[in-house]
């Protein structure tokens, strides 16, 4: 609901500045005044996506130190393949809410400064968000699985 909710916020405040930031398709000093406004308008969100950042390293603590997701049930269909092996699921969550967390922790300096640090941002946050796309597309799959094979007896394992 916060990632909603900022993404609502950030919308409505790049909707205000539209004309301001439409300079980003241009060349020389439209463009840089662009970025400046751009940076600006943003900022105040990416230090809530910092605090997020904290949240996300925490649980990514959390999981590598008492790998606390645990497994999926062995009926559930695909995830259930992994059920006598949580430290594969673990690990999984561990790598990906890693990846959004160093993402977040470091966007409020990433849009100060560009360049690299912001090559970064935008990478592990590519790479994490088609990881949750492909995850959480597969998880409507198996989780309607698992309800099938609860109410019918059957044991489907893909």
């Amino acid at each position: 609901m916060v990632l909603g909710a900022l993404l609502l916020a950030a919308s409505f405040l790049l909707w205000t500045q539209r004309v301001a930031i439409a300079g980003l398709g241009e060349k020389g000093p439209a463009r840089v005044a662009a970025e400046l406004r751009l940076g600006r308008t943003l900022a105040p969100i990416t230090w809530v996506t910092f605090g997020l950042g904290l949240v996300l390293a925490a649980l990514t603590a959390a999981i590598v130190r008492f790998g606390f997701v645990g497994g999926a049930p062995p009926i559930e269909p695909i995830s259930g393949l992994l059920s006598n092996h949580p430290a594969v699921e673990n690990t999984f969550f561990a790598v990906l809410y890693g990846l959004s967390a160093i993402g977040a922790l470091l966007a409020p300096f990433a849009l100060r400064k560009r360049g690299s640090l912001w090559a970064i941002v935008r990478t592990v946050w590519m790479v994490a968000g088609v990881i949750f796309l492909l995850f959480s597309a597969m998880n409507y799959y198996t989780h309607i699985g698992l309800l099938y094979s609860s109410q019918h007896g059957t044991h489907y394992r893909y």
